[in-house]
């Protein structure tokens, strides 16, 4: 049986409400769902991304999956990251269909920034 979706992705956090800010500070989500301030929701397009501090068995910032955001606008992304004192932590790089770059959050997660080429 094929799957028809991917519903939400995970990321394990030490501080729900530091990376509440952080979330809701540089790419101005919208909390859409909380769980006692352990479990916080954040609906982007068709999926959510989800942080907890309630999955012990996994580890903040440890190397694994990451989630891809899709931005229109590489240039000016990095443009409001400089703003808030952050930079990219790899790129932006280009290959033959979409331009990247990652960035991290407070418990090191890499957030993958992307923009698909027309």
């Amino acid at each position: 049986m094929q799957p028809s979706a991917i519903p939400f992705v995970v990321y394990p956090v030490r501080d729900v409400a530091r990376a509440r800010e952080f979330y809701q500070r540089v790419f101005s989500l919208v909390e859409t769902a909380n769980w006692e301030n352990h479990w916080i929701e954040f609906d982007i397009g068709a999926g959510t991304l989800a942080l907890t501090d309630g999955f012990t068995h996994l580890t903040p910032g440890g190397s694994g999956a990451m989630v891809a955001l899709e931005l229109p606008d590489l240039e000016a992304f990095g443009r409001h990251l400089a703003a808030l004192g952050l930079k990219w932590s790899v790129g932006p790089f280009d290959t033959p269909v979409c331009t990247s770059g990652t960035i991290k959050d407070p418990d090191g997660n890499e957030i993958m920034i992307h923009r698909r080429k027309p």
